[in-house]
């Protein structure tokens, strides 16, 4: 690996906030670490004052201060010496524990613009994207790998900086002191920190990546067992689960404590050689031939030095380690928050734009998008990323302005991809969508779902209340237009009569309070709400009984009979009255026409409507 690869990403990834933030603590760091180095070195005249009697007339300048202060004696000096040394060290201590409280804060704000960052990223991603990757793994990238980057990262760093300036500061100051005693401490501690930090670096590094491979198998089992727990219950699957969760948290287990070992060991290893230079500082400074009460202010200093020197190395070798082992999230999230071309975030060519968020700094349109003729697919093929096949060919569909229009065919033969063109989910391998002749692309798309609103078989509710969920993203809610569109749902009234609460209703998590049926009138009622010039319905009335479902349909030409809709429906009851109907079969526009025309001409759609469940649903003369 690139050793600059990782700062040149977290340069990347931070932006000018975040590093000016940064310039501020360092700041503090420097101004903490002289006042930490003075009081270690104002032990030095207080181990004089107490060892030496008469240092006073031997020292010029301890001589000068107690003229300058007018002591009257060495015990009085002594006494007011000790009080500031005492002073010096206290002030230190509440100095660096207010640095450490905003070195947390600064970085805590720093994680949490990440976080939004990496969210909002994620919202304007391609919709292949989320085809591609599991819900457990971005939640872990905007949750743990965050939390990681923070501790792990930018504190450990910032740890890593501050104690590096106090030993810096301290190592010179014993330097000054005995170049020699200083000598052979800088050696010894600097050989083994290089000696230990080339052989656990590549190990911490592995074990880093096997921490996030172990994590993002325990969000993904924990993630699939809460979301399908009625499945799993009805399947008598709940052993199955745990056993997958255990695997990956007994894995997880494993790695952990070998990685805080590979963390720990270090400072074992300097305590040890922090003990022998204190025993190597006494012999040095007693075989020099110096007098013992000189050697012992020395000795005194240099212990005080090695006893704050200490915690500063640990912070240092376990800040390091904890920094190795985290590369592999600087490099996840770098992914994530660094701008890139439109193939490197979908995997596709760049001559070929795939998705709605092919650049993620695609900059909308402000000119107002019309919608007063046609929309039209002119030749339209696509292909998903890793398919062999495209799954549509050569696609050529017109709806006319008001029209009715239904997309049928077998399981698999395109309908919904095709929907999801329409929308703007995707955006094609070859060809174009075009609204009143204009080409919609990246940049037009937000201009175009202004027209829109999208019923997808299985509706997404939130946890919130029912009005919240049908306004779906506007927080001032129109409740005359809310129950307006909720009566064309036909779940007006068993919001109002049935529900506790009525529109304050809350659904739970994914509308668990309700069925099937009530979800899908909710996602129908918030379609309707956006008062939209075309309106999508993706199997959006299946889990309908026929008397509701034919309601809904008939609500909707009735109170909205200027409403553009294109569906997808099996249940061809459904579609009976439409305008125009698409048959799709293996990704291409077999035929199209009425529903009387293409019973009657088509053998396809006729086996089709003849295997509905719907009694009735052909023409009554075959």
């Amino acid at each position: 690996m690139d050793p600059f690869k990782p700062w040149e990403q977290l340069r990347r990834v931070l932006v000018r906030e975040d590093w000016t933030r940064m310039l501020r603590l360092l700041l503090a760091m420097v101004v903490v670490m002289v006042l930490q180095v003075t009081g270690v070195a104002s032990i030095l005249p207080f181990m004089q004052l107490v060892a030496q009697p008469g240092v006073v007339e031997q020292s010029h300048w301890m001589k000068w201060i107690y003229d300058t202060a007018g002591f009257e004696s060495e015990r009085q000096m002594l006494l007011w010496t000790g009080a500031a040394v005492f002073c010096l060290f206290t002030l230190s201590v509440l100095l660096t524990a207010l640095l450490n409280w905003q070195m947390q804060r600064s970085l805590a704000q720093t994680a949490h613009c990440l976080s939004i960052r990496q969210l909002q990223t994620f919202m304007e991603l391609p919709y292949e994207y989320f085809v591609a990757n599991s819900s457990s793994e971005l939640l872990r990238r905007t949750v743990a790998d965050i939390n990681t980057l923070l501790i792990d990262v930018l504190l450990a760093g910032s740890q890593i900086i501050a104690q590096t300036l106090l030993a810096v500061g301290l190592l010179a100051l014993m330097f000054f002191m005995h170049a020699g005693v200083a000598l052979a401490a800088i050696t010894v501690f600097a050989g083994a920190y290089s000696a230990i930090h080339l052989l656990r670096h590549a190990y911490a590094v592995r074990l880093g990546k096997m921490r996030i491979d172990a994590d993002q198998q325990r969000y993904a089992t924990f993630v699939d067992a809460i979301t399908g727990m009625k499945s799993i219950r009805v399947a008598n699957a709940s052993a199955y689960f745990a056993s997958r969760f255990d695997k990956a948290s007994e894995a997880y287990s494993r790695i952990y404590p070998r990685l805080h070992l590979v963390m720990a060991l270090p400072r074992h290893l300097m305590e040890i050689l922090a003990f022998g230079g204190i025993l190597l500082a006494v012999l040095i400074l007693v075989g020099a031939g110096g007098d013992f009460s000189e050697v012992v202010p020395l000795l005194s200093f240099f212990a005080l030095a090695t006893y704050r020197l200490m915690p500063a190395l640990h912070t240092i070798f376990d800040g390091a380690g904890r920094f190795s082992s985290s590369l592999p999230v600087i490099d996840a999230i770098a992914r994530d928050l660094v701008p890139r071309p439109a193939d490197a975030v979908t995997g596709q060519a760049s001559a070929a734009p795939r998705s709605t968020a092919s650049a993620v700094d695609a900059r909308p349109s402000d000119a107002a998008l019309s919608f007063e003729r046609e929309i039209c697919l002119n030749r339209v093929s696509f292909r998903y990323r890793g398919a062999e096949a495209p799954t549509l060919r050569d696609v050529e569909l017109r709806v006319e302005k008001g029209a009715r229009v239904a997309l049928v065919g077998t399981t698999g033969a395109g309908k919904t991809t095709l929907v999801d063109l329409a929308v703007g989910l995707l955006l094609p391998t070859s060809g174009a969508l075009t609204v009143d002749d204009t080409p919609i692309d990246a940049v037009r798309l937000a201009q175009w779902r202004k027209h829109i609103a999208y019923v997808p078989q299985d509706v997404f509710l939130f946890d919130a209340s029912i009005a919240a969920n049908i306004a779906f993203g506007s927080a001032d809610i129109d409740f005359a237009r809310m129950r307006t569109a909720a009566r064309i749902a036909q779940i007006d009234d068993f919001i109002v009569n049935e529900l506790d609460g009525g529109y304050d209703f809350l659904v739970g998590e994914r509308g668990v309070r309700l069925s099937g049926g009530q979800r899908q009138r909710i996602g129908i009622a918030r379609a309707l709400y956006r008062d939209p010039d075309v309106l999508l319905l993706d199997e959006a009335t299946n889990g309908l009984d026929n008397v509701t479902e034919a309601a809904v349909m008939a609500a909707l030409q009735r109170q909205v009979p200027d409403l553009t809709v294109i569906a997808i429906a099996h249940r061809l009851s459904t579609i009976r009255s439409f305008d125009r109907i698409y048959l799709i079969d293996g990704g291409r526009v077999s035929d199209r026409g009425s529903f009387e025309d293409l019973y009657r001409r088509n053998d396809r759609f006729q086996r089709m409507v003849d295997a509905s469940s719907d009694a009735g649903t052909g023409p009554a003369t075959k």
